[in-house]
């Protein structure tokens, strides 16, 4: 196996490729265990402003994972903040729907409406994970940097930076 590195996880510069993405989410997935474990453990409130800002870490880093992966596309950061704005503008109106059809009652507990607006929100996201754990990526360099190697990421091009700065700067 290729060695990963840290910057490949954190970095939101560069590319990856499925394994690539693979590999964040079990990094994700091992770090969240510990971390639930710990606060378990040490009878941490897990609704408590600790917790929520270890949530907010463990977001950032599947943020980053996610334009990593849509770098691999071909397509920049703009995309994920589109579809996150998507996502709020449909939970609202699913919401908006499910009180108008079964009533504002319905979202007591025990009441239907929270089970089906939860799940109305969730499988747009998990159909968007499906997505970028299945869809090949583009083959060879892009805007973002050369193909993802063994690893599963790659870094951008070491004069990317200049010529952002700098156009006239870009030689490839």
């Amino acid at each position: 196996m290729a060695n990963v590195s840290f910057i490949d996880i954190f970095d939101p510069r560069g590319r990856a490729d499925r394994r690539g993405l693979a590999i964040a989410a079990i990094v994700l997935l091992i770090a969240q265990t510990f971390a639930f474990a710990a606060m378990t453990a040490l009878e941490t409130d897990l609704n408590s402003g600790h917790a929520y800002v270890i949530h907010s870490l463990f977001a950032g880093v599947a943020l980053v994972a996610v334009v990593k992966r849509m770098h691999d596309f071909g397509r920049g950061a703009g995309i994920v903040a589109a579809a996150f704005g998507a996502l709020v503008v449909w939970s609202f109106a699913l919401t908006a729907a499910v009180i108008t059809v079964l009533g504002e009652d319905s979202f007591m507990p025990g009441g239907p409406a929270l089970p089906i607006s939860l799940t109305g929100m969730a499988l747009p996201v998990l159909a968007a994970a499906l997505w970028l754990h299945v869809k090949k990526g583009h083959v060879g360099d892009n805007r973002f940097g050369p193909a993802p190697g063994p690893s599963g990421f790659s870094h951008p091009h070491p004069n990317l930076l200049a010529s952002r700065l700098n156009p006239s700067r870009m030689s490839s």
